[in-house]
């Protein structure tokens, strides 16, 4: 159990997904490694893209996007809210 009632995980990942010349990040609510890039490899990744574990995000930060354990969100929203609205897209 993580440091939060509710919580599954202590800290989740960043992941990011290279396409063609794109690349987006994502925070994920997994602290395995391969397992935060296979969720990502089947909710948003495509057939050629790259997607790699980049860090490792803290417990607190999952907390502030309210994140729960098998949630991700894209990293490069620029409120909580809107975070909040994009999530799992």
């Amino acid at each position: 159990m993580g440091a939060f009632p509710g919580r599954q995980t202590e800290f989740g990942r960043l992941i990011r997904v290279k396409c063609d010349l794109k690349l987006v990040a994502y925070i994920v609510a997994l602290a395995d490694p391969a397992a935060a890039i296979e969720l990502i490899r089947k909710k948003v990744g495509g057939p050629n893209d790259e997607i790699q574990d980049v860090a490792s995000v803290s417990d607190n930060l999952l907390r502030y996007l309210d994140l729960q354990s098998g949630e991700y969100v894209r990293a490069d929203a620029t409120h909580p809210l809107e975070r909040r609205a994009n999530l799992n897209h």
